[in-house]
């Protein structure tokens, strides 16, 4: 069983209602059973590692969210994702992944 997480946030902080920069969202990763969280890098957004992850999510006040629109504080998402206690890491190869050293490993590009 597998889950993905996303962090809902707005891009400007106007008040007008027809703003489409309103409610975006950044693919955060899949905790997928025996396996190491996958965490969603971004360079394009400055988004390399979990620290630039945990920033963004602070400065742009977002939401997390599972794929099943249920809430999830960013307590009870980190705890997914540095005390999972996986069985198995992805493949690295350089590129779109690189395998971390602790419980989650880096992946690049999207990834469902």
């Amino acid at each position: 069983m597998s889950t993905n997480y996303y962090a809902i946030y707005d891009e400007c902080d106007c008040t007008c209602d027809h703003c489409s920069k309103k409610g975006m969202a950044y693919h955060l990763g899949k905790s997928s059973t025996g396996w190491a969280f996958a965490l969603h890098i971004e360079p394009s957004m400055n988004l390399y590692d979990l620290e630039d992850i945990i920033t963004f999510l602070i400065q742009k006040k977002a939401t997390i969210i599972d794929e099943r629109n249920s809430y999830c504080s960013l307590e009870d998402w980190l705890g997914l994702v540095v005390d999972l206690h996986p069985e198995v890491k992805h493949r690295e190869d350089g590129k779109r992944c690189l395998v971390g050293s602790g419980t989650f490993d880096l992946l690049e590009g999207e990834f469902c």
